[in-house]
């Protein structure tokens, strides 16, 4: 399915509140004025203009040809809102469903007596602490250090359970369509890849579709 939110370079290419803004090193100069980058006019109208940007041909296309199939079929091809991800070489979706939240990178505190490296520790979002882990443990993949200032926190659980972990990107929402999925090579499965049960094409990548049942219960056996 086509990219809703484009590519990160473009994205971010002005983004001066990651630079000399509040999540940058403060020395934008209306920081006394305005004293949050949420106030800011420069903010609101790059907000503005990425609501206001033309639909990706591709995606109209798509969309089009879905809501042409008579009512059986497109019943069968439900889209589902996914955020798509990085952790080490991997891209990887999450369905929004169990979703909370993304941050940016918060203080981790480690856990005395824990050494498996899969638990990284506890952090608080919003006043609640909950467990940090390392997807890149669970999924084999080796921690991006080049591109820390992409790095995200995303929080997300079912029912009263939730996990923090940290992954080396964010690239956006996008809408998957379930028939559109391919088998996973048997290198991904290899690499940490059970946890993904199918893969589809996105604008110029492969992005694998991560069961988050499966996904949340070896958390649960790694940390146990």
């Amino acid at each position: 399915m086509t990219d809703l939110v484009g590519s990160g370079a473009a994205r971010t290419a002005d983004a001066c509140w990651q630079q000399i803004g509040v999540w940058g090193d403060l020395s934008c100069e209306k920081l006394a004025e305005h004293e949050h980058c949420l106030h800011c006019p420069v903010y609101q109208e790059r907000g503005r203009s990425l609501l206001d940007r033309p639909a990706d041909p591709n995606y109209l296309s798509e969309w089009a040809q879905l809501l042409a199939l008579p009512p059986d079929q497109a019943g069968n091809a439900p889209g589902v809102l996914h955020l798509v991800f990085r952790v080490g070489q991997s891209w990887l979706a999450l369905a929004s469903t169990c979703l909370r939240e993304v941050l940016h990178l918060q203080p981790v505190r480690v856990v005395p007596h824990r050494r498996g490296k899969l638990l990284l520790g506890i952090t608080a979002v919003r006043g609640d602490i909950h467990l940090c882990v390392s997807l890149h443990e669970l999924l084999h993949e080796q921690r991006d250090a080049v591109s820390q200032a992409q790095a995200r926190f995303i929080v997300a659980g079912e029912s009263a359970e939730t996990w923090v972990f940290p992954v080396d990107e964010v690239l956006g929402l996008t809408v998957v369509i379930e028939t559109a999925l391919q088998m996973p090579p048997a290198t991904m499965v290899q690499s940490g890849g059970a946890y993904v049960r199918g893969v589809f094409e996105g604008s110029s990548r492969s992005i694998g579709i991560l069961d988050h049942e499966l996904l949340f219960r070896g958390l649960q056996r790694g940390v146990a």
